[in-house]
């Protein structure tokens, strides 16, 4: 949301597969590119643009995102394109 413009859309999906469970969200957000993407999950890493400088941030949200998916043996797939958005998508096995 903190990447968002006001008026767009964040969408939240659940697919219950046989094996895992993926949840998607979507946002109509800035974008990023791949550089970027590769940075994400480093601890005290804030993506360099106009808009992060304008918006607080210690850079350990995303860093602590990863530790928990890593707790319950899931993995983040990040799709994202430049002034369009970026899917999250988190896969949780099923045990």
């Amino acid at each position: 949301m903190k990447y968002s413009l006001a008026d767009t859309t964040i969408t939240i999906t659940v697919d219950d597969k046989v094996d895992r469970t993926d949840i998607s969200i979507v946002d109509q957000g800035i974008g990023m590119n791949q550089t970027s993407i590769n940075k994400l999950f480093k601890k005290f890493t804030r993506i360099e643009n106009s808009v992060t400088r304008e918006i607080g941030g210690t850079g350990l949200g995303l860093y602590w995102v990863k530790k928990v998916l890593d707790l319950h043996n899931a993995t983040v797939h990040i799709s994202s394109s430049k002034d369009h958005g970026t899917e999250f998508t988190m896969s949780f096995p099923k045990v």
